[in-house]
């Protein structure tokens, strides 16, 4: 699950640390924070890793400092790897097969 908070948010705040409090408190959940520092401003991203399954996505919607959050889904902790199944992703477009075993230049 990817929790993205509001742009410029401060971690010094209150809202930040009532926000951070909530989600250490996430029964089988690790927390891992990471920012971006754009031209403009700084956007500060907190990944949920773990049994998020019953996590409630609204109640973190509703925390303050958060724009948005992200449920992964399986399909796509597959692609990146998150998950300990060796089982791939894979394709067909206009005849040609695009998996883990192929490989294709395109000109």
């Amino acid at each position: 699950m990817l929790v993205i908070l509001n742009p410029n948010t401060d971690e010094n705040t209150e809202d930040f640390k009532l926000t951070w409090e909530y989600l250490l408190g996430l029964p089988e959940v690790r927390l891992q924070k990471h920012k971006v520092q754009g031209r403009g401003q700084k956007l500060t991203e907190i990944y949920l890793i773990g049994n998020t399954a019953k996590v409630n996505q609204e109640d973190i919607e509703l925390l303050p400092s958060v724009e948005r959050v992200i449920r992964i889904s399986h399909d796509f902790r597959i692609l990146g790897r998150h998950s300990k199944e060796t089982s791939s992703i894979d394709f067909e477009y206009n005849g040609v097969r695009f998996n883990q075993n192929n490989f294709h230049i395109f000109a």
